[in-house]
């Protein structure tokens, strides 16, 4: 995310950062347990908005490059703006009804087969996982169509 004023270029093969991973641990809500009086809605910013609980994740990866309090401040503002279109849980993806969408096929067009693509063990079994999970919420389904 380029934050300067001006356009920034990047010259091929720079190093721009580093990553450290760390364990899934939840850093909010370590914080949260170790400060009681914040445990509902930390606040954060110039006008101390509120930060829905669900969102501070978000807010503090948006925020670690902002230079000022006040960078900082609009992106709490945009963030508690648009924290419903966020889930609160993994589990709650949510659906529209807003868009229709669908793929049209001529009548005399065949149906393309391809066999999937050959993936290492260790990722076909985290593919295996993700479908499953997207199956159980309901956001896939199986097809026995001659189409895949």
């Amino acid at each position: 995310m380029n934050l300067a004023e001006h356009p920034v270029v990047v010259a091929a093969g720079s190093v721009i950062g580093c990553y450290t991973g760390i364990q899934d641990v939840d850093i909010g809500q370590l914080w949260r347990k170790s400060d009681p009086e914040k445990m509902q809605r930390p606040q954060v910013g110039l006008s101390n908005i509120e930060l829905p609980l669900h969102m501070e994740k978000l807010y503090k990866q948006a925020t670690i490059h902002c230079k000022t309090e006040h960078e900082r401040q609009q992106v709490a503002t945009l963030v508690c703006q648009y924290s419903d279109a966020f889930s609160q849980v993994e589990e709650n993806v949510g659906q529209t009804e807003l868009v229709h969408h669908e793929v049209p096929i001529m009548p005399d067009w065949q149906p393309i087969r391809q066999a999937p693509y050959r993936v290492e063990s260790e990722k076909e079994v985290k593919i295996d996982r993700q479908v499953l999970k997207l199956a159980h919420q309901g956001m896939i389904e199986p097809t026995y169509g001659a189409w895949s």
